[in-house]
């Protein structure tokens, strides 16, 4: 059977703020200036990722034909070129999906999930 989820019927009080704990009132302090770059950096790109994977997918694309291409042709680096732009791509994924500098703001969790949290 499905779970029915009742509409609340007032809405919650509201939130005064000397309810609201210390931790969450904390100032982010202690970045430094390597450290508040390093965070602006990647605020930077995770805003422009949405655009920024598929200018860099396109070149990856394009680099793996030149590679197919040039493949049995001497001189021609097409290969490790190409492998050098998907290293870039692939360590782009991981910068903007899993690392997260020291005072970057949390994920915010979306759903039943929170709720129930």
């Amino acid at each position: 059977m499905a779970r029915i989820i009742p509409f609340p019927k007032a809405a919650p009080p509201p939130v005064r703020a000397a309810e609201i704990p210390k931790a969450i009132t904390k100032r982010r302090e202690g970045l430094g200036l390597l450290g508040g770059l390093a965070l602006g950096i990647w605020m930077v790109t995770v805003l422009l990722w949405g655009i920024l994977r598929w200018i860099i997918a396109i070149d990856v694309f394009w680099q793996f034909c030149r590679m197919v291409y040039y493949w049995d042709t001497p001189g021609v680096y097409a290969g490790w070129q190409f492998l050098a732009h998907f290293a870039v791509l692939s360590a782009l994924h991981y910068y903007v999906g899993v690392y997260r500098p020291r005072g970057a703001p949390e994920p915010v969790k979306a759903g039943l999930a929170a709720k129930r949290a």
